[in-house]
């Protein structure tokens, strides 16, 4: 970004025009939901912002179920979420199988995951 608009972001935020997404290096600036809807583009602002994390988790986990009995190879799981890594991704699956929503079968390129059986929504089945 240009060091002569960078100097105007903190009054631009304070307006509420632009917020900010993500954190660290990765951080960018993006215009404010308030202001795409005014424009009635509501959906390019939540395409450019992205999903937040725990949505990005219940659809990963919604592929799984939709995908059963014979499961998901990572590479069709990061179609579901085209915006995130490979790498995010996976820290995302490895989150679900941490909480007991998926597993994983077999290892590498030949694994599998699997949506777990034994979360609420199957128990109140």
């Amino acid at each position: 970004m240009p060091e002569a608009l960078a100097g105007r972001l903190p009054r631009l935020r304070e307006l509420g025009l632009v917020e900010t997404v993500g954190h660290g290096r990765g951080a960018h600036p993006l215009l404010s939901r308030r202001f795409y809807s005014a424009l009635g583009q509501a959906g390019a602002y939540t395409r450019r912002k992205g999903l937040d994390h725990e949505t990005n988790k219940v659809l990963l986990e919604k592929r799984l179920r939709d995908a059963a009995p014979e499961g998901c190879a990572h590479s069709e799981l990061h179609q579901v979420l085209p915006t995130l890594s490979a790498r995010q991704v996976s820290h995302l699956l490895k989150q679900l199988r941490d909480e007991g929503r998926a597993d994983l079968r077999g290892a590498r390129r030949w694994g599998r995951w699997f949506a777990a059986k034994n979360t609420a929504k199957d128990k109140m089945s």
